[in-house]
């Protein structure tokens, strides 16, 4: 079982996106390791709406789901053991 956190786009999300926890969500997902370094990374590349193939001009904006995505990751661990 892997340790990466998956996002999935959602237009009805306030932030366009959500964390996709038991991922089994419908549509594209994005992987992203749950460490601050990798979301602030992919918050500089853009890499979210790349990867989810979303317009350029979509309102995701991952850093506003950082603390959703360190949560889902410390789950993951859990699950994991």
């Amino acid at each position: 079982m892997s340790l990466l956190v998956r996002l999935v786009a959602d237009p009805e999300a306030l932030l366009g996106c959500k964390v996709d926890v038991e991922r089994t969500g419908p549509g594209r997902g994005a992987h992203i390791h749950p460490r601050s370094e990798c979301i602030e990374q992919a918050a500089r590349r853009r890499a979210l709406a790349r990867a989810l193939r979303i317009s350029a001009g979509a309102n995701i904006d991952i850093t506003q789901v950082h603390d959703e995505i360190l949560h889902a990751g410390e789950y993951r661990r859990h699950v994991q053991q």
